[in-house]
C-alpha cells in the first residue's frame, strides 16, 4: 500500500506543483494594459511652403508654433542634409520657440522631432524600464536661404518749410511680428511709438537733427532693427 502511496504521488504532485506555479505567475504578472489618454499638442514651424510642400526659411531663425502638454518643457530636434548618420541637433522650449541656424549653408534639409508623451502607466517591466512610452515623431523638408536680416530704409520727404514726414519699410513678416516702432531723436529722446510705418516730425528753419526709428518685435528673442536719417533743414 505503501509503494502505490508513493506512486500515486509522482503523478499528482507534480501536476499540482505546476498548476500552483502557473496560477501565481499569472497572478502576479498579469496587467490589464489600457490605451493611454488622448493629448492634444502642436509642433508647426512658422514659415511659408513652396509648391511641393517644403518649408522656406528665408532668414536664419526658425520659428516654431507649440501647444504642449504642461510636462514637456523642451523639445529635441534633429537637422540632416544627406544621409540619417549625419545630422546637428538644437533644443526649442515653450518660452522661446525658436532655433537660429546660422551656421547652416543655404539648402535642403530634414527636419526631425520626437515627442515622448510619457509612460503608458500598465506596471509591466517594460514600462518601468522607459522602453513602453508613447509619442510621435514629426518630420518637415525645410529650404534655408539665410537671406541678410531685413533694413527700415528709413527716409524723409518735405511737407512745408518746417514739416517732414518719416517713411520706412516694414520688415518681412517672415522675418518677425511687428509690435511698434519707437521714433526718437538724437538724443535718443523718444517723441513717440507708432504701429505705422510713417511719421511727421517739426524743425525750425535753421535747424539740423537726425532722427532714429526702431523696430520691436513681438518674438522677444529678436533684436529690434534701427535705421536712422540726417535732416539739414537749412540745406533744403
Amino acid at each position: 500500500m505503501n509503494k502505490k502511496f508513493i506512486r500515486l504521488s509522482w503523478i499528482v504532485l507534480p501536476f499540482f506543483f505546476c498548476t500552483s506555479c502557473e496560477y501565481e505567475l499569472d497572478k502576479i504578472n498579469y496587467v490589464e494594459i489600457e490605451k493611454p489618454q488622448s493629448v492634444d499638442y502642436k509642433v508647426q514651424i512658422n514659415a511659408p511652403t513652396d509648391g511641393t510642400g517644403e518649408y522656406v526659411i528665408k532668414y536664419s531663425l526658425i520659428k516654431f508654433d507649440l501647444e504642449l502638454p504642461e510636462n514637456i518643457y523642451e523639445l529635441y530636434f534633429r537637422l540632416y542634409r544627406g544621409n540619417d548618420d549625419n545630422y546637428d541637433s538644437f533644443y526649442v522650449t515653450r518660452a522661446n520657440p525658436y532655433a537660429s541656424l546660422s551656421w547652416f549653408n543655404p539648402g535642403e534639409y530634414t527636419l526631425k522631432c520626437d515627442i515622448s508623451l510619457g509612460s503608458t502607466n500598465t506596471g509591466s517591466l517594460a514600462d518601468i524600464s522607459g522602453y513602453e512610452r508613447y509619442g510621435k515623431t514629426f518630420e518637415w523638408k525645410i529650404i534655408l536661404q539665410q537671406n541678410p536680416n531685413p533694413t527700415l530704409n528709413l527716409r524723409y520727404e518735405r511737407l512745408t518749410d518746417t514739416t517732414f514726414k518719416l517713411s520706412w519699410d516694414k520688415p518681412d513678416p517672415d522675418y518677425g511680428e511687428i509690435d511698434y516702432y519707437r521714433i526718437s531723436d538724437w538724443w535718443y529722446d523718444v517723441l513717440d511709438t507708432t504701429t505705422e510705418t510713417s511719421y511727421v516730425v517739426t524743425l525750425s528753419q535753421w535747424d539740423n537733427k537726425e532722427y532714429y526709428v526702431r523696430a520691436y518685435f513681438k518674438e522677444s528673442y529678436l533684436s529690434p532693427l534701427e535705421s536712422y536719417v540726417y535732416i539739414n533743414n537749412y540745406l533744403n
